[in-house]
């Protein structure tokens, strides 16, 4: 399947079922969900939470170009973007 131009797989096993997206940079796996559409859902929110915070990224790398923005202040903004994506999961 593809969402906002992802590839995704919704996995049935014996514990549930199992979310997984193949990003640019790894394969991500989500599970065990007791519905395929909580799996979906988890997934689902995995991409956007992503694709939000690799466009941001993008706006923090133009700032420190221009000289608006430390090295220090980009790494920290950058940082909170990446626990934004991962650390909020936890939580689907």
């Amino acid at each position: 399947m593809q969402y906002l131009g992802q590839s995704i797989e919704l996995i049935e096993e014996a514990p549930g079922w199992l979310g997984v997206w193949f990003h640019p940079c790894c394969v991500v796996q989500l599970g065990f969900f007791p519905t395929a559409l909580s799996a979906w859902e988890a997934v689902t929110e995995l991409v956007r939470r992503d694709g939000a915070s690799r466009s941001l990224a993008g706006l923090t790398q133009e700032w420190r170009e221009q000289n608006l923005i430390s090295a220090s202040e980009q790494d920290a903004i950058e940082s909170s973007l990446f626990q934004y994506v991962f650390d909020e999961t936890a939580e689907l």
